[in-house]
């Protein structure tokens, strides 16, 4: 199914504390007295909205703020072209341009540049991961397919979670949060001391809060209830080793239930399901000149959810219901960035990726399924005049169930004035079965032919200005 790119360029500013944060040496403070945002999502190299090749929509810290929004998924109201969506058996879901259903598997989720999207349904669990609000500072979505980027399911768009550098934060602080119908959000955040060697920061949170509420609709029949109640730890920490080394440390935990069900209802009654994700962010980065680094990162992410209860809808049969799952992914990346001339910039990488689930009532077996994939990526920058810039870039995948996959990119943009452009891009991108829906190979194979959305390409063309 074709998907376009909107035809507008991204119009929200970005605080110079987050540019700066982001980005080592003289080049961010290029960025700190720039007018034009810098994004990082859009080829994996730091570079203005204006330059990018592809939309992007920025959410920045001083937005954050303003919103008054307690959730993460919740920002995503604030982007053009996005909807959210929420339902009392399963996580939030957003979708672009209208097209989704309960699980958001067409659109790339990432926290500080790693995939959380979950491998059981390629969904993203947004009320269960293993940071908040506060911990933001920014959030770049691209309004598009971006596989030439991130590969396989950057299909409708790529949002990334940019959380706060512990460097740009001090002392403590508590926060309270109180509301209607037993909402509540406490928690509080430390960090190290500016004298420090080591930059951390510590934040933790606990809430509460009804989503849904019992109610009879016009059939006379009950709706089903949503309380949900979660406990979150994060932990942030950076260290300078030497003037061109730096060490990351990341580690989250989300642990919580959630009361679900429909008041006497004997196939799904009342229950209360039990949820915790966790996951490790480790990071080493070389700068070997401005706008030159390698940088080195591991990511696990872990969740578990134990849901079950006994369905007695038709006596004497009872019938037990066991929708626990445990799903790990375990992402190993490479990437090198350089200028080679005032005309020329490139960006090179490659990745390998282990998915692993367990749902014995999905794949009618108590074993484990899993899969390794791999990537090489890659973006070049070509700018023959000062206002002209050619971006190619392209990912190859070989993913565990799909098959080898590529992913190209070609994007044109003129400057028109400082602030705007003229952006002519065309690419392809992906979306692969999860484990919870696997297709026979030979579907697959037919539905690339058809550019299905099920796993075939979807194609963008989006002159844009």
């Amino acid at each position: 199914m074709p998907v376009r790119s909107p035809f507008r360029f991204a119009t929200l500013g970005i605080s110079a504390l987050a540019v700066s944060a982001a980005m080592p040496g003289a080049l961010a403070a290029d960025a700190f007295f720039d007018d034009i945002p810098i994004v990082l999502t859009a080829s994996r190299m730091a570079q203005s909205t204006v330059d990018a090749p592809v939309a992007v929509t920025i959410i920045d810290r001083e937005m954050i703020q303003a919103s008054g929004f307690t959730e993460i998924h919740d920002l995503m109201r604030l982007v053009p072209g996005f909807l959210v969506a929420d339902w009392a058996e399963g996580s939030p879901t957003v979708a672009n341009h209208g097209l989704g259903d309960a699980y958001d598997r067409r659109i790339k989720v990432m926290i500080d540049g790693r995939t959380v999207n979950s491998p059981l349904w390629g969904n993203t669990n947004w009320q269960d991961l293993p940071l908040r609000v506060d911990d933001l500072e920014r959030v770049e979505v691209v309004r598009g397919p971006n596989g030439a980027a991130y590969g396989v399911n950057a299909f409708q768009a790529v949002i990334n979670l940019i959380t706060r550098s512990p460097s740009t934060e001090s002392g403590a602080r508590v926060i309270s949060r109180l509301g209607k119908d037993g909402f509540y959000d406490h928690g509080f955040r430390a960090n190290g001391s500016a004298e420090s060697p080591i930059d951390w920061r510590l934040s933790g949170s606990h809430r509460r809060a009804d989503n849904f509420r019992n109610y009879l609709d016009d059939g006379g029949d009950v709706n089903p209830r949503e309380t949900i109640a979660r406990s979150v730890l994060n932990f942030s920490a950076t260290a300078q080793l030497s003037t061109r080394d730096e060490l990351g440390l990341m580690l989250g935990l989300s642990d919580g239930t959630s009361d679900r069900g429909i008041p006497g209802d004997l196939e799904e009654p009342l229950r209360e399901d039990d949820a915790r994700s966790n996951f490790l962010h480790l990071s080493w980065r070389r700068s070997f000149a401005v706008d030159s680094e390698l940088t080195v990162q591991y990511y696990h992410q872990d969740e578990r959810m134990r849901a079950s209860w006994l369905n007695t809808r038709y006596p004497p049969l009872v019938v037990p219901l066991d929708m626990n799952s445990d799903v790990r992914r375990d992402d190993l990346e490479v990437q090198y960035s350089a200028t080679l001339s005032p005309a020329w910039r490139f960006m090179v990488g490659a990745g390998v990726r282990r998915e692993a689930a367990r749902a014995q009532s999905m794949f009618n077996t108590r074993g484990t399924l899993s899969g390794t994939s791999s990537q090489l990526f890659g973006s070049v920058v070509w700018s023959p005049v000062e206002r002209l810039k050619l971006d190619l870039g392209g990912t190859l995948e070989n993913h565990h169930y799909s098959g080898s996959l590529f992913s190209p990119r070609f994007a044109l943009n003129y400057a028109l004035t400082p602030e705007s452009a003229l952006r002519l891009s065309g690419g392809v991108s992906y979306r692969t079965p999860s484990w919870s829906s696997p297709m026979p190979s030979r579907w697959c194979a037919s539905a690339r032919r058809s550019s299905s959305s099920a796993c075939g390409p979807a194609t963008m063309f989006s002159p844009s200005a």
